[in-house]
């Protein structure tokens, strides 16, 4: 596991027209290590882009990222990323496409092999290890793809709205067996939606972001054990509060 620290991070771009836009600014965010945080918030407002720079797959234009209290300036095996499409290579059966980041490692092929069976069975893929992604099915995929991830056993792992592509039976699947891997290994996870009813399902703690620029407006911690009933009072009154904070940014810009 690992703790990510973030110091007054900003982030603003060259627009087309030669104006500058600022995407984030001054964010300031711990994540403490095993903890499951989701951000909230409406296309635009930057979600993505923090993820990106805490992968150190941008650059922030001001602040600073600290994982285990090493300075983020480029991605690291230490933290691995969902992204929403399962980026599988096609030519690659499941399990190539799973020791890929190990083979990239050098990672001995008897020790690639076993990392491989293990987190192949842990997302239940053992049976399509020789098949190729074409053959999968959405969910499939995006196990494939975590099973990818939790190979190079990283300390913290982003994932940028990694079921918003499947159908609502499918996502809710997904939210299940994330959290049952999840409560295995307690890595340090930082997730990305749009959806206020995923987040609920999922977090220790949701933070709503704004936009112009993207901002953390508020917190919410959630001390409800897991799994958790989708329809209970108690995740219908978070639902309600962060929707009422995410209009409330809407009629206010």
């Amino acid at each position: 596991m690992a703790e990510i620290l973030i110091h007054n991070l900003s982030k603003t771009y060259r627009a087309s027209n030669g104006g500058l836009v600022n995407a984030l600014e001054g964010i300031d965010l711990e994540v403490k290590d095993g903890e499951f945080v989701c951000l909230v918030g409406k296309s635009g407002c930057g979600k993505t882009t923090l993820l990106r720079i805490i992968a150190g797959l941008e650059q922030p234009s001001a602040g600073e990222v600290l994982i285990d209290k090493k300075l983020v300036g480029s991605p690291d095996p230490l933290v691995g990323v969902v992204f929403q499409e399962d980026r599988l290579f096609p030519w690659r059966t499941v399990r190539r496409n799973v020791e890929l980041g190990l083979e990239l490692r050098k990672i001995a092929r008897n020790s690639r092999k076993k990392a491989t069976e293990t987190y192949l069975r842990l997302v239940g893929l053992e049976g399509f290890a020789d098949a190729l992604p074409h053959e999968l099915s959405g969910g499939m995929k995006q196990r494939a793809a975590i099973a990818r991830v939790l190979a190079n056993e990283p300390g913290v792992i982003l994932m940028d709205e990694p079921f918003g592509a499947l159908d609502a039976q499918t996502r809710n699947q997904m939210q299940e067996e994330l959290l049952e891997i999840w409560s295995k290994h307690f890595r340090t996870v930082l997730f990305v939606t749009h959806s206020v009813d995923e987040a609920v399902m999922l977090a220790d703690r949701i933070l709503v972001i704004t936009p112009h620029p993207g901002h953390i407006q508020c917190e919410y911690r959630l001390t409800m054990p897991r799994p958790r009933e989708r329809l209970s009072p108690e995740l219908i009154e978070f639902r309600q509060n962060i929707l009422a904070d995410l209009n409330t940014d809407v009629h206010s810009t």
